[in-house]
């Protein structure tokens, strides 16, 4: 188990692009005041889920759908579909990319 999650971390580490890591990044101000703006707190609640959610897509669509389906798989108490899925995401990870030499 400490070997696939050692492997999940290098493959979302590897696979992550660049993010900025201080309150300067323009695409903040948008999503943090959407939840400010609701009318109520229950009409804030699904904003203020979506903003984490939102941040942590990936840019490649293949790895953010596996990465979707991973996290369905979970929270429907489906362990061993997740982990099928992420070992997907590592296996990508473990492609070489076009251009690169390994």
């Amino acid at each position: 188990m400490r070997c696939l999650l050692a492997w999940l971390l290098l493959a979302l580490t590897e696979l992550a692009p660049a993010v900025r890591g201080d309150q300067t990044d323009p695409a903040l101000p948008g999503p943090f005041e959407r939840p400010r703006s609701a009318p109520d707190v229950p009409a804030a609640a699904p904003l203020y889920a979506a903003m984490w959610v939102g941040g942590a897509r990936h840019p490649d669509p293949v790895v953010a759908q596996l990465m979707d389906r991973a996290a369905l798989a979970m929270r429907r108490g489906y362990g061993g579909q997740a982990l099928r899925t992420l070992d997907q995401v590592v296996a990508l990870a473990a492609t070489p990319k076009a251009g690169t030499v390994e």
